[in-house]
């Protein structure tokens, strides 16, 4: 079906010239296909794999083209009905060659010509709920210092019942009845003053899921109270300490990485941080409600306040300073530290400090080469909070010459049909189809490989060491990774912003799963505060000498 699609590819979508007969034999040669889709084996196979159902639908596409192109409207509207029992969608980008519609083609001018004609008035009806029901235009209001009590209502409600049909991980929260949860927020939100104080209500609402792939995002006018002073610290041995510093005054004040923050506004950091931010923020493992709450989250704060703040000094000097977050001077900037290098040991590290694009896997494929004789390899994850699996997988790739094991994904599918013709409670799942993929990579590393993770791998950061465990490819060193991957659902929400929820689960071949615990290091290497204040790389030498063959056994 592919190929006779291919085929015709320059008359269907090229607008090559062709004769009225021309087309009906290309027409007669894809209905055949459709036909083959319509016996029994093609067609039920096709309800388990969505490639193989929507060549299908991608068949019916080329047919509403054809037909219109060749005058035979009503054959077109026929054609173009069925697609609607795929889904109902306004389809310009499957219909025509630009999203928008707008193209000068011979089949995107026929196309567009069918708009005018009665029969497509009933696709037109049903490409208005589809727009009614993905996008909830009424909902997506805009910014105001008070929200109306109707619109507060409806944005609770809508991260209810979102996440009541898709959320995939209830069973991690066993104790939350997450409808009487929406009734309590109901009665906050119709009670906050401002909208600021609304969406903090929405931020706890959504904490209760625990999940790190769930939360609420500002309004833009209200970011400014998100914002954060020149420093950045962490939970380091049971203590906050700084582990970065960007105001210049602050540096001049005396202050230095490795010192310890003992109060915020007056108020111990723990209390603080229990206070004002732990019930915002959802984490579904220990270690990751750590970073958010003493590392992204500590500091932020109304934009014009600054933070006032204690700390102790390596010296054990107490002190205090006012932390302004905006408007500050910042200092020189640290070196770039490149993705890729290969050390005098001939060991080579690469950073893959981010999966929002393909940067790392690049650079390991632009420094291949070099590698020569390399006696073996690390892959740095830690602080990589994820963006698109994909491209850990490019870096996989160079790792072996066997297919590259896949996790399983699946999604709930509840469907009001089963329902109605059942009467014993169930939450149906769906297998997300993925499998094995061989390697694409023609150059192969087959010298000893480690990866180093932490607290801050996370997403499709994790993804990548759960799949190099299934590799059995090397050894995992560092500290568990956040435990929170999956395929986040956005929407907006009234008055500007946005919510998500997860609603894909992930887990190993044999159903257990890294959500909820993180991926655990073959070998622990916890973090020390001596380590920040001297720059030493505790689980980087680790893994120099496990790769070295020195290391404890």
């Amino acid at each position: 079906m592919s190929v006779n699609r291919n085929r015709h590819s320059d008359v269907i979508w090229g607008d090559n010239p062709a004769s009225v007969e021309d087309i009906r034999d290309i027409i007669r040669t894809l209905e055949s296909d459709l036909t083959a889709m319509e016996e029994p084996l093609p067609r039920e196979l096709a309800e388990g794999n969505v490639y193989l159902r929507y060549r299908r639908y991608n068949i019916l596409v080329d047919l509403v083209r054809l037909h219109a192109r060749i005058g035979e409207s009503d054959r077109a509207l026929a054609r173009w009905r069925e697609l609607m029992t795929f889904q109902w969608s306004a389809l310009p980008g499957a219909l025509q060659k630009t999203a928008d519609g707008t193209g000068t083609g011979i089949g995107d001018v026929a196309i567009r010509s069918l708009k005018e004609l009665p029969g497509y008035a009933e696709i037109a009806r049903q490409q208005r709920v589809a727009e009614w029901w993905s996008n909830a235009p009424s909902l997506r209001t805009a910014h105001r210092a008070q929200l109306p009590v109707d619109e507060r209502i409806a944005g609770v409600s809508l991260i209810w019942s979102k996440a009541r049909d898709g959320f995939a991980w209830f069973d991690h929260v066993p104790d939350l009845d997450w409808d009487r949860a929406y009734r309590e927020t109901l009665t906050e939100a119709i009670a906050a003053p401002d909208t600021l104080a609304y969406y903090r209500v929405l931020e706890r609402f959504v904490a209760r899921l625990q999940d790190g792939h769930s939360n609420v995002y500002l309004p833009e006018p209200l970011r400014s109270h998100q914002a954060r002073p020149g420093l950045r610290t962490r939970m380091v041995e049971g203590k906050v300490v700084v582990v970065s510093i960007a105001d210049a005054g602050l540096v001049e004040a005396g202050l230095k990485v490795g010192d310890e923050l003992l109060a915020i506004d007056g108020q111990p950091v723990r209390d603080y941080a229990e206070r004002t931010i732990r019930p915002y923020v959802g984490a579904s493992t220990p270690q990751d409600m750590a970073v958010r709450m003493f590392e992204y989250r500590l500091l932020a704060g109304e934009e014009a306040k600054p933070a006032a703040l204690r700390f102790s000094g390596a010296n054990g000097r107490t002190f205090d300073v006012a932390a302004p977050r905006s408007g500050y001077r910042t200092g020189p900037k640290p070196a770039d530290v490149p993705l890729f290098r290969l050390r005098d040991d001939g060991i080579a590290v690469l950073r893959a400090t981010q999966f929002e694009n393909d940067a790392s896997a690049r650079a390991l494929g632009e420094s291949f080469e070099r590698m020569g004789n390399a006696r073996g390899l690390i892959v740095d994850l830690r602080g990589n909070g994820g963006g698109n699996t994909s491209y850990g997988l490019k870096i996989l790739a160079h790792l072996t010459r066997e297919r590259i094991p896949s996790m399983r994904s699946y999604y709930r599918e509840n469907v009001p049909f089963d329902a109605a013709s059942s009467s014993v409670p169930s939450d149906t799942w769906r297998r997300i189809l993925e499998s094995d993929s061989a390697s694409t990579e023609t150059r192969q590393f087959d010298g000893p490989v480690v990866v180093l993770i932490d607290a801050r791998t996370f997403s499709a950061a994790e993804d990548t060491a759960a799949i190099f465990r299934l590799m059995r490819r090397g050894t995992i060193i560092g500290m568990p990774s956040g435990g929170s991957t999956g395929q986040p659902l956005l929407f907006d929400l009234p008055g500007g912003g946005k919510a998500r929820i997860c609603v894909k689960r992930d887990t190993y071949p044999d159903g257990t799963t890294f959500v909820g615990s993180g991926v655990q290091p073959d070998i622990e290497v916890a973090e020390t505060i001596e380590d920040i204040r001297t720059g030493r790389d505790g689980a980087l030498d680790r893994a120099v000498a496990e790769i070295l063959g020195s290391g404890p056994r």
